[in-house]
């Protein structure tokens, strides 16, 4: 679920609802899958699809976080520097 709808902008209520566990058996058995909660996850994917962007497409920043699920581009950038180390402009 996650994989298929990061990019709407979904949060960890949304999986929930989708879901059938609660909110303890979801962070736990998510950690133990991949090492990471549930909103990290959704965040990890939202930023691979935003690398993808900006490598293979000439969007404006402003575009992919629209596309992307981002309602700030200020919040994908900082994100997006968390996660890889370096700002969007430098991908």
């Amino acid at each position: 679920y996650i994989r298929q709808h990061a990019c709407e902008g979904i949060s960890v209520d949304d999986v929930l609802r989708a879901t059938p566990v609660s909110r303890s058996k979801l962070e736990r058995d998510l950690r133990q899958l991949c090492g990471r909660s549930p909103n990290a996850e959704i965040r990890r994917v939202q930023l691979r699809e935003v690398q993808r962007l900006l490598v293979e497409t000439d969007l404006t920043l402003a575009a992919i976080a629209d596309r992307t699920g981002f309602a700030h581009v200020q919040y994908l950038c900082e994100s997006f520097k968390k996660l890889f180390g370096q700002t969007p402009g430098q991908c």
